[in-house]
């Protein structure tokens, strides 16, 4: 029986970052927060520029554009705020999930490479 003896791996010393590390994720979560805040005031005083994009894309909603609109911006305030607060992570991080899904599918949906006869909500 033959034994083999390993060697330990040398390990490389890299700098110290500051603590970008240790703060990235944070850092991330309050990026991503505050842009959700920004774009959801946007639709709430109705001076964002891609508010026919998001009336057309929502159009099959049962719900009139002019209320859809500051509905959508309401939600995405809050779920800003609890970005950058640090509060119910999860459950936001999951709604936003599905949010994003919800209107990348829209888009997708409507776009004009797509067969009109194709199956799709929007």
């Amino acid at each position: 029986m033959q034994t083999t003896t390993l060697t330990p791996t040398p390990t490389v010393s890299t700098p110290d970052d500051g603590g970008l590390r240790r703060h990235a994720s944070t850092l991330m979560r309050v990026a991503l927060g505050l842009v959700f805040i920004w774009f959801g005031a946007l639709k709430i005083a109705n001076v964002t520029p891609v508010a026919d994009l998001v009336a057309d894309t929502l159009a099959f909603a049962p719900i009139p554009p002019d209320l859809l609109l500051p509905a959508l911006g309401a939600f995405e305030v809050v779920a800003g705020v609890l970005l950058v607060a640090g509060r119910l992570l999860r459950p936001v991080l999951a709604v936003l999930v599905g949010h994003w899904s919800a209107r990348s599918w829209c888009w997708w949906c409507s776009r004009p490479w797509r067969s009109r006869t194709a199956t799709c909500c929007c």
